[in-house]
């Protein structure tokens, strides 16, 4: 008939009516009750359908009028209860039975005596007595089937079908006539009166104009029916609202019940086991609830429930590896057999999801309206492989943990995991039977909280290890130890433990190094996950020991102070001894070459050519005098080092006297760094002694060389004239040999000698 209407559509059918096909700019089919939560833009309403009463008279010729006649009905009562249209039926034998205030009792105490004797009828269109649409039976009758049409003399429901769209429909001049031909009733009632009852006889009908209170009222009409007049699904959702409800409670439950175990759970390792273990469940349940919103049992929606053996498959390996872990302690690396076993399950999981190249996990008719339904389809040899598999994983899990406990005086506590096994397996082999209490369940709740209730079991008989009891074990070990958390709030605190203040915290907390809580009592923490360790530590012997110390310090510190001043005193007594030595010394020393000079001053003549050559030998020598005294002051006064500029000044001093006494003097220096004090004293007064016996001899010239050669330190004298004479003074011998100095004396070609006063290097200090 639209395809008469509308011949520019495709026209296509489907089971349930897709709203979200508007959003591509199609068009759908809807009733008035339907159009309330659409988007549509336009409603442009066709048909009139009314629900009714068809009897087919060639089975009975039973009497009915009304909807109570039907309640101690001998003969069998269809009702389409699997297509959109049953909560509208529904709906009209509500108002029908109860009036306006209609709720679902009445209905309900209807049909379910009629479903118990066997007379209801489920989506069994033979029934000789059938609830549906006038037009359902205008088609029967169109086909020359028997067929009589009551309307309930109590009062039904009416409902008006049309087209929604985005765009508007512009339907042909003469559409309504179209519409007549096909055998439907206008919106107006105008029908054909041939196969549709009397326009007087549809008095009881109303259309109804509340559709927010119908629809709230009817969203509870397939759980209704189907727990009060089916008895099925009592212990499962029996409607899609219900699966969300049921799977957002279970995650709720399931989290608390993880958390839990996780806090119970005293290993690390399990701990993670169990979290992966959660993780599985709420993307398992969460998959399961994806499926069922999908309206159309397409590829995404088989492949949406291949997927459920893969999370199948993940929760045996959980309970495989938390038995490995029993034991071990906090073992990380998983034994070789666990991997091959994980890889065995990836291929199990991998069979399940190709199922569409091979049939061999499940056999479907995709042909078939409702192939997913448990009942619709049947098993292969790999979904057996599969079952049996994991099942066998389960037990061997129980049976490695009886092994690893198999010494705990808890061990016989395994029978109760292998209890819980059994019914799993009886469980899933009800389920694959399509047994009815097990066939109408919820597989992915009822195998998760298999797991959960699992894990549990294991908790409660031992077989994984728990800390519930560490804080009584904590409170009386009797320790002087608590455990804060980040906020100062004790969690755990032994009975020895003393209290711990905010004041005495917060000093804690922000101390790097222990606190004292009293004069013998020392505060340490230790960071651990979550908050920190606190304990204490009598200190009452370490502090008399540290009272003592300080006794003992204060001791010492006055002895010491004591000795140090007598210290101070002795060190000034020899500095002054020292001087009174140097200078002694310094005067010893001076008195000799005064005495050399008063001779010099008396042996000077009194005019004649040596008169200038003795005042020059007088001047030399008491620059030589001068400048010696002045060394001698810087060695008395610390001075370790001479700088080369000063000591080639004190040479070139020296020379230039020598030069006015007649005797050519040039000097040369080609050192950088300082020389050491006691050096340049005896390189003085080894110069000296050169220039005095120069002058006194009557020699031409001298030159003199101060270098580093070799590793030396040396003064270089080159003299003419006959050396021969000259010899060196016993004491300047002997205090350059103590120092470490050589000297020699060397001829040379014309009429040269040399004089030679060295040092090792090793002994020059830098300035």
């Amino acid at each position: 008939m639209i395809s008469h209407l509308l011949p520019e559509y495709e026209v296509t059918e489907k089971d349930k009516v897709k709203l979200d096909f508007l959003k591509d700019g199609n068009v759908i089919e809807a009733y008035d009750v339907q159009v309330e939560n659409s988007t549509a833009k336009y409603w442009v309403p066709l048909t009139l359908e009314t629900a009714v009463i068809a009897v087919d008279r060639n089975q009975t010729d039973m009497a009915v009028a009304s909807w109570g006649d039907l309640r101690n009905s001998d003969l069998a009562v269809g009702i389409v209860f699997s297509a959109h249209t049953d909560r509208m039926l529904a709906a009209a034998l509500c108002y029908g039975l109860e009036g306006d205030n209609f709720g679902l009792a009445s209905a309900i105490s209807l049909l379910e005596p009629l479903y118990q004797n066997g007379k209801l009828k489920l989506d069994d269109m033979t029934a000789p007595i059938q609830i549906c649409f006038d037009s359902v039976a205008a088609v029967r009758i169109r086909k020359g089937e028997n067929i009589e049409i009551i309307v309930p003399s109590e009062g039904t429901l009416s409902f008006v079908k049309g087209l929604l769209s985005n765009e508007p429909l512009k339907l042909p001049d003469g559409y309504e006539q179209i519409l007549l031909e096909h055998g439907l009733r206008l919106p107006d009632s105008r029908c054909d009166e041939m196969i549709y009852p009397a326009s007087e006889r549809y008095f009881p009908a109303k259309v109804s104009g509340d559709y927010t209170r119908l629809n709230t009222i009817m969203q509870d009409w397939t759980h209704v029916f189907r727990r009060e007049a089916l008895h099925t699904h009592l212990h499962t959702s029996a409607d899609g609202r219900e699966r969300i409800l049921f799977a957002i409670v279970f995650i709720i439950f399931a989290v608390i019940w993880v958390a839990s175990m996780l806090r119970r759970s005293r290993q690390k390792n399990i701990r993670r086991v169990i979290l992966v273990i959660g993780v599985i469940i709420a993307v398992w349940v969460f998959a399961r609830v994806l499926k069922n919103q999908l309206i159309d049992e397409n590829m995404l929606t088989r492949y949406l429930w291949y997927s459920y053996y893969f999370f199948q498959s993940l929760l045996p390996l959980g309970l495989v590896r938390i038995a490995s872990f029993i034991g071990t302690g906090e073992k990380k690396q998983a034994p070789q057999w666990f991997w091959v076993l994980c890889f065995f399950n990836c291929v199990l999981a991998g069979l399940v999801m190709t199922n569409d190249l091979h049939g061999l996990t499940f056999k479907l008719d995709l042909s078939q309206p409702g192939w997913s339904a448990t009942g619709n389809y049947r098993y292969g040899i790999i979904y057996y492989i599969v079952t049996a598999a994991l099942l066998l994983q389960i037990v061997g899990g129980t049976v490695l943990m009886f092994i690893k406990i198999k010494h705990s005086p808890r061990r016989y506590g395994v029978i109760f995991p292998l209890i819980f096994t059994a019914a799993l397996i009886i469980y899933i082999a009800g389920y694959a039977l399509n047994i009815p209490f097990f066939a109408e369940s919820d597989l992915t709740l009822v195998i998760c909280s298999f797991s959960l209730l699992f894990l549990e079991l294991c908790i409660r008989v031992g077989q994984i290890p728990i800390n519930t009891q560490y804080r009584k074990l904590f409170q009386n070990a009797g320790l002087n130890m608590q455990i804060i958390d980040e906020a100062g709030k004790s969690v755990f605190k032994a009975n020895e433990a003393i209290p711990l203040d905010t004041g005495v915290w917060k000093q804690l907390n922000n101390s790097d190094s222990p606190v004292y809580a009293d004069e013998n009592t020392l505060l340490l923490k230790n960071k651990i996950s979550g908050g920190y360790a606190v304990w204490c530590e009598d200190v009452t012997v370490i502090t008399q020991l540290r009272n003592e110390i300080e006794t003992y310090n204060r001791s010492l510190e006055s002895a010491n102070a004591l000795l140090s001043s007598e210290a101070q005193e002795k060190e000034r007594d020899a500095r002054f001894q020292t001087h009174i030595e140097l200078y002694s010394a310094f005067e010893k020393d001076i008195a000799v070459y005064e005495l050399r000079l008063t001779e010099m001053l008396a042996s000077i003549p009194a005019d004649g050519p040596e008169r200038a050559a003795h005042m020059g030998a007088v001047a030399v020598l008491v620059c030589y005098i001068k400048r010696r005294c002045s060394l001698l002051a810087l060695k008395m006064s610390g001075t370790e080092t001479v700088p080369i500029n000063e000591y080639a000044v004190y040479i070139d001093e020296l020379a230039e006297l020598a030069r006015m006494a007649g005797v050519k003097c040039l000097t040369y220096f080609t050192l950088k760094d300082g020389i050491r004090l006691d050096q340049a004293v005896m390189f003085y007064d080894f110069f000296y002694s050169a220039a005095a016996w120069s002058i006194t001899h009557r020699s031409d010239g001298m030159v003199a060389q101060t270098m580093s050669e070799y590793g030396m330190l040396i003064m270089k004298l080159m003299i003419s004239g006959n050396v021969e004479k000259y010899m060196f003074s016993e004491g300047m011998v002997r205090e350059i040999q103590n120092a470490g100095g050589v000297l020699e004396k060397k001829g040379l070609d014309n009429d040269q000698a040399g004089l030679f006063l060295s040092f090792p290097k090793g002994d020059e200090l830098n300035a």
